[in-house]
């Protein structure tokens, strides 16, 4: 276990909590936690705050995510181009088929927001 250095004036963490795995699940964790270079204690911690992956050299948690994220992406353009088209001619063509790809979107959007 790491010390802190003696110049340390910051927070020590002195609590813990248990957590009861099961083989498998610890061997993932453990996988996971080396595959980014961390120890399982660092990787389990920012996984509980839900802190953002290091930038350089990230293992995504999801490969799907960045994929379901770069088409929402392209369909936020497309839409973008359909808002132009509105605002120029001051109309909405197919106003019905508009709101159910606008639901679409925001049910992606919180597939995405679950991965």
């Amino acid at each position: 276990m790491a010390r802190y250095n003696d110049a340390y004036a910051g927070e020590h963490r002195t609590r813990a909590i248990g957590v009861k795995l099961t083989p498998a699940e610890r061997a993932k964790l453990e996988a996971a936690a080396a595959a980014r270079g961390e120890g399982l204690s660092d990787y389990i911690r920012s996984l509980c705050f839900r802190r953002p992956p290091p930038p350089a050299g990230a293992v995504s948690r999801n490969p799907d995510a960045r994929a379901l994220a770069e088409q929402l992406s392209r369909i936020g353009n497309n839409v973008n181009q359909l808002a132009k088209v509105a605002n120029t001619k001051g109309t909405i063509p197919q106003l019905y088929e508009l709101k159910m790809v606008t639901g679409m979107i925001k049910a992606a959007i919180d597939r995405v927001l679950e991965l």
